[in-house]
């Protein structure tokens, strides 16, 4: 009961022509006309709607005819189709040139290409079939070679309609073309009306589901209408398909819900007042607010019979509503399988109270009406559960650490809970289990289920989180785990015990996201241990088939067969002409080495393919670089480690660039330089010295601003609104200076240059202000130590008819004695960040854009709020610094120039937290000369100390002991500047002074003869500190 795997790709409209045929032995060039015969148009319901109409399921099994000697192949959704087959001795693939599209490009969309089978096993072309459509399915009888695809009409590339097509603009239609294999002339070409979703074979029958192309308005509904999907029937047992019967069902057909003349289906149905969810009016649909959702009632299984040329409705089954429908009929008919899960979110595992039941319901489909014969209620997580329905037990996995195994066998009379147990998967608690992407039916009693797990490796100079899969085969009869192997792969092709062709099994979910591009190959014994054979690259592989002599990979423009009897030497079948190399090009770049941008992007000016199944393009080898170059994570940069910024000078290196199959090299100039503060400020010394010249004035004069440091970039060539800057292109310093009530901008070059850029009259124009809040944003007049509150900013418009602020930048640094960040960051209104600030012992570097539509005038702006939590007492002070970075913007609306932080007011904040005193070293309530002297002692014993380094002092003590007097130390730290010394013991005494200053000048009040009591003798208990 193994399905075959459909897929389903949007493509660009595109106008497409009628196919022509290519013969092999034809003069080279040669085009070879054949008349299409009459197409045959099947009309469907004027019915508009979505192909997400109605949260319809679908069967997934296997149907027991064979569509070709291809086992059921891996396809890879983002990038190809079902376009590969081999029948009789012919192989067919399909190469889709959709990625080369180019309108009025003499180029087909896609091309078929025919190979003959030798004895020897090799391919041999024997001609090709141009298409004018997109196909995504390819099919080979004993006469005919049928792709089926997708066209449009009337798409605005000055191409006229075909013909047997309804004169409907930019209607989407289903092609099948049928080509005799004997003659490759004769052809046969059918419309059907609609997109095309998925088709089905069962013996000589053909199963085409199409749904109508939704228009625009209707695409705006939500949620969709309810649609019918249109099911044509064709006999393909002659030289010509012929439709047989047509219908509408509420689901598309897969081949395991055919049964002789009988499809059984699973659907379900919704409230008939189907609401939209937005509010406004596209085309002619008033699209209004709903006071609720909708949401399904019922779930059905429906029986519909084919007979004289109709597909009606036989009988019905209703059910019980539910979520992630998956079903399965067995292989003869009688019995289906139907699993649902009622959970709109997903339950952690150790929520035990809120484990709702999933629904496996067993059905009896002897008789035309469907009977339920049995429902077992499991207790899972809820959506997002991997299901799997066997010959005889439905197997789910729901979470990391164990499987629910249901009996699904009919035959047998029991309870429903005795259907139920439990399989455990063993763990590893040095790995991280993120949950089992894949569970896959090997033989009735054996499994293989593939479980994500995460361990930490060395990469370059980095931590990075490896994935990798364990493959686990489970025995159904043991209960148990009966071995298990860990793969870095995406597929693998696993031999059954006896079997003669492999099961193809994809390892990650659906569009899911995987470090590898391996296919292993494996093989499972009677016992259940599973032992790979052979490793097989997958990189720019669309599909994946196999049958008794060979794997078979489709790639863009070849096939690469793998015969399991030689699997080290795979043999190479070109589709046309191979896909351009991609071109790795010289690099220049130039570095501050003490620059933060320790990046190198090479590949910015190669030319890459650009195709999603090639992959993308890494740096796969360096040759000649110098010490500190290395390939950053990823493969997609280089990076500069320390090692690199030690030395000066130029060097010259090459790169390997790797992309699919191929590989080109390329050499990097680098060109490594050192300008640090003192470069910068002789920069700006220079500077204040030329405008003192320019502007008549003593230097004294002249108050210093903002200062862009362009240290790692070069200076723009233009600056501000469009002003020229003749030192663009070099690197050096542009600075903003202040003389009476204007404002100058300079700009200098590290060498002899300084040139005067613009000036302005100068006028606060922007606030940036602060206060303090709760979770809510209610204000606070104060917190104590221990609270968790948040700092918020304002910005505000000061100009007198002012548009608002647009962009925003600051830093904020945090006094670490008394506060730190909870690292929870709030944005407000209409602002949203830009970058990623450094989150630390402050924020730095912190920018962000106000996004709203119409401009708030001169109104306050709250902008962010940043989470606090009070670790000491005392009034404190928060303090808003222009950000340093190049990217760093002030920004107001109506005005095309950045503003300067000069004209910017970044307020301060002055709040109490009621609590210990940072100079209260003993943290005894009380600042008295004991703090200072705690401090000194410590001086005495271990000189100037980092903090960070107080846990070498005295490793001997151990424990809650040892944690204490760590603690202890890190108060002696007063004035938070991270270390301990002189300084901190000047901090208290500063303080003691303040207090005595503020004792005197209120004579003897009772407040300040409690605070002063730390002057008699009883208060003078202090020896050397005790680390």
């Amino acid at each position: 009961m193994k399905s075959r795997r459909s897929s389903c790709e949007l493509f660009e409209p595109r106008q497409l022509l009628a196919g022509d045929v290519c013969l092999a032995d034809a003069p080279s060039g040669a085009v070879v006309a054949a008349e299409l015969a009459p197409a045959e148009l099947a009309s469907v319901s004027t019915q508009i709607g979505t192909n997400q109409a109605d949260g319809t399921g679908s069967f997934s099994g296997q149907n027991d005819i064979a569509r070709s000697a291809i086992v059921s192949p891996v396809i890879w959704e983002l990038a190809g189709w079902d376009l590969l087959a081999e029948q009789g001795g012919q192989v067919v693939a399909v190469r889709s040139h959709y990625h080369l599209f180019e309108p009025g490009a003499d180029r087909p969309a896609a091309t078929a290409y025919l190979f003959d089978r030798q004895e020897d096993g090799s391919l041999v072309q024997s001609g090709s079939i141009e298409l004018s459509f997109m196909p995504q399915e390819l099919i080979l009888t004993e006469q005919m070679i049928l792709v089926v695809g997708r066209s449009f009409s009337n798409v605005t590339t000055g191409v006229e309609p075909l013909p047997d097509l309804p004169a409907v603009q930019n209607a989407e239609f289903t092609v099948l073309l049928a080509i005799n294999r004997d003659d490759l002339t004769q052809k046969t070409r059918l419309t059907v009306e609609g997109t095309l979703e998925t088709i089905a074979q069962s013996g000589d029958r053909l199963f085409v589901s199409t749904y109508p192309t939704p228009s625009l308005d209707q695409l705006m509904i939500y949620p969709p209408l309810p649609v019918m999907h249109h099911v044509t029937v064709f006999d393909i047992g002659g030289e010509v398909p012929v439709r047989s019967a047509v219908g509408e069902l509420p689901s598309t057909v897969t081949e395991n819900m055919i049964v002789g003349n009988d499809i059984v289906v699973v659907s379900q149905a919704v409230h008939g007042g189907v609401m939209p969810l937005v509010n406004f009016t596209v085309g002619n649909v008033d699209v209004v607010q709903p006071d609720i959702l909708p949401e399904p009632v019922s779930t059905s299984l429906i029986r519909y019979r084919i007979d004289g040329g109709k597909i009606d409705e036989v009988a019905r089954l209703e059910l019980p509503w539910g979520l992630e429908l998956k079903s399965e009929i067995s292989g003869d008919g009688m019995t289906a399988v139907v699993y649902s899960s009622p959970l709109p979110y997903p339950v952690p595992a150790t929520d035990i109270v809120n484990q709702i039941a999933s629904s496996v319901h067993l059905i009896d489909l002897s008789q035309d009406q469907p009977v339920l014969f049995q429902t077992v209620e499991i207790p899972t997580q809820g959506i997002g559960s991997v299901v799997e329905i066997g010959e005889r037990a439905l197997v789910v996995a729901d979470g990391r650490e164990s499987l629910l195994v249901v009996n699904i066998d009919q035959s047998i009379d029991i309870d429903a809970k005795n259907r139920v147990r439990r399989i455990a998967l063993s763990s590893d608690p040095n790995r991280s289990y993120p949950g089992v992407t894949s569970v896959a039916e090997v033989t009735a009693d054996l499994y293989v289920v593939a479980r994500q797990s995460y361990f930490t490796v060395n990469a370059a100079a980095s931590i990075l989180p490896s994935s990798t899969y364990d493959i686990l085969v489970v025995s159904l009869n043991d209960g148990a785990v009966v071995s298990e192997t860990t793969v870095d792969a995406t597929t693998l092709a696993i031999f059954a015990p006896d079997a003669s062709t492999p099961d193809l099994i994809r390892l990650y979910p659906l569009y899911g996201l995987t470090d590898s591009n391996q296919l292993v190959v494996g093989s499972i014994s009677e016992t259940g241990k599973f032992s790979t054979t052979a490793s097989i690259d997958l990189t720019g592989t669309l599909e994946v088939d196999a049958d008794e002599n060979r794997l078979i990979l489709r790639q863009i423009d070849q096939l690469v067969e793998y015969r399991w009897d030689d699997l080290g030497h795979p043999i190479f079948t070109p589709l046309g002409e191979p896909l351009p190399a991609p071109l790795a090009v010289d690099d220049i770049f130039e570095r501050n080495a003490e620059s933060r941008d320790r990046y190198l992007d090479v590949l910015a000016n190669d030319q890459i393919v650009q195709h999603a199944a090639v992959g993308l393009p890494q740096i796969v080898e360096l040759i000649g670089a110098p010490a500190g170059v290395v390939i950053a994570p990823g493969g997609q940069l280089l990076r500069l480690t320390d090692d690199a910024t030690l030395s000066d000078g130029t060097f010259q290196f090459d790169y390997v660039l790797s992309q699919g199959r191929e590989q080109s090299t390329a050499t990097v100039t680098l060109t490594l330089f050192h300008y640090d503060n003192s470069d910068v400020r002789q920069a700006v010394q220079r500077i204040v010295a030329q405008a003192a010249v320019d502007l008549g004035v003593e230097e004294s004069e002249i108050q210093i601003g903002n200062e862009q440091r362009w240290t790692s970039r070069v200076m723009p060539e233009l600056v501000g609104d469009s002003v020229a800057n003749p030192l663009g292109g070099q690197f050096g310093v542009i600075v903003d200076l202040v003389v009476a009530n204007e404002l100058y901008r300079y700009a200098a070059n590290f060498e002899n240059d300084v040139v005067q850029l613009k000036s302005r009259q100068l006028a606060t124009v922007m606030s940036l202000s602060m206060r303090i809040v709760d979770a809510d944003g209610n204000a606070l007049e104060s917190v104590k130590t221990g609270d968790e509150f948040f700092v918020e900013v304002i910005a505000q418009d000061l100009r007198e008819f002012g548009q608002g602020v647009f962009a925003v930048a600051f830093d904020l640094p945090v006094p670490a004695n008394q506060l730190e960040l909870t690292g929870e960051v709030v944005l407000l209104g209409a602002f949203d960040d830009v970058g990623t600030p450094v989150i630390g012992d402050g924020v730095d570097e912190f920018s962000a854009l106000e996004t709203l539509i119409e401009h708030p005038g001169n109104a306050s702006q709250p902008v962010v709020r940043f989470g606090l939590r009070a670790i000491a007492g005392g009034v404190t002070t928060l303090r808003l610094d222009p950000a340093e970075s190049l990217g760093a913007e002030l920004l107001l609306r109506g005005n095309n120039e950045e503003i300067s932080p000069i004209e910017v007011d970044f307020g301060t904040l002055e709040f109490s937290i009621d609590g210990v005193d940072p100079t209260d070293t003993d943290a005894n309530g009380a600042v008295t000369p004991a703090d200072a002297l705690r401090v000194i002692n410590f001086l005495g014993l271990y000189g100037t100390v980092a903090v960070d380094q107080l846990e070498t002092l005295n490793p001997g003590a151990e424990g809650e002991t040892r944690v204490a007097e760590i603690n202890a130390m890190r108060r002696l730290d007063t004035n938070a500047d991270g270390k301990i010394s002189a300084r901190d013991a000047l901090q208290v005494i500063n303080k003691l002074a303040r207090v005595f200053s503020s004792a005197n000048a209120e004579a003897e009040s009772p407040g300040v003869a409690t605070q002063i009591g730390f002057l008699d003798d009883d208060d003078d208990e202090f020896g050397a500190i005790s680390i």
